[in-house]
C-alpha cells in the first residue's frame, strides 16, 4: 500500500508541475510579442526658389567671330538681367562650347565644315517668382535664343 501511495503522489506531483511549465512558456511567448506600424503621409509645400536655364547660341563661319558674337550678347543679357534685380551670385554658367557646323555632301559623299556654333548656357536663380515671366522676357530680348527649362523647387 506504501509503494501505491507514493507512486500516486509522484503521478500527481507531476501533473502539478506540467501544468506550471506550460504556463511560464506561454507566458514567455506573450511578453516577446511585437508590434509593426506602417503610415503614409503627404504634404504639399509651394515651391519658394525657381531656376531658369538659359542658353545663348551664335553661329559663323569662323571661329572666333561666333565666340566674339556670343560672348557680347551674353554680356547683355546678363547686364540686363542684373538690371531686372538678379544678384550676380544667382547666375551660374552650366556650360560653354564651341562645335563645328558639319553638311553631308551627297555628291562627294563627305561631311564638309560649314562654320561654327557657340553655346553658353546659364542657370538664373530667383526667389521672387511672380518675376520669373518678367526674366524670361528680359532674357529674350537682350538676344538669348532658348531657354531650356524652368524649375519650380523648394530650396531648403
Amino acid at each position: 500500500m506504501k509503494t501505491n501511495t507514493i507512486i500516486f503522489l509522484i503521478i500527481a506531483l507531476l501533473i502539478a508541475t506540467t501544468g506550471c511549465t506550460t504556463d511560464t512558456v506561454l507566458k514567455d511567448k506573450l511578453q516577446s510579442s511585437s508590434i509593426t506600424t506602417i503610415g503614409q503621409s503627404e504634404l504639399n509645400i509651394m515651391p519658394d526658389k525657381a531656376s531658369i536655364t538659359i542658353r545663348i547660341e551664335t553661329q559663323n563661319k569662323n571661329a572666333q567671330k561666333a565666340q566674339q558674337e556670343n560672348k557680347e550678347i551674353t554680356n547683355k543679357v546678363i547686364k540686363e538681367l542684373r538690371k531686372a534685380g538678379v544678384r550676380e551670385k544667382d547666375i551660374e554658367t552650366q556650360n560653354y562650347r564651341i562645335d563645328p557646323i558639319m553638311e553631308w555632301d551627297p555628291t562627294t559623299r563627305k561631311s564638309i565644315e560649314k562654320g561654327y556654333r557657340a553655346t553658353n548656357t546659364f542657370v538664373v536663380e530667383t526667389t521672387e517668382l511672380e518675376k520669373v515671366g518678367k526674366l524670361i522676357d528680359t532674357a529674350v530680348n537682350a538676344g538669348a535664343n532658348r531657354i531650356d527649362s524652368i524649375y519650380f523647387e523648394l530650396s531648403k
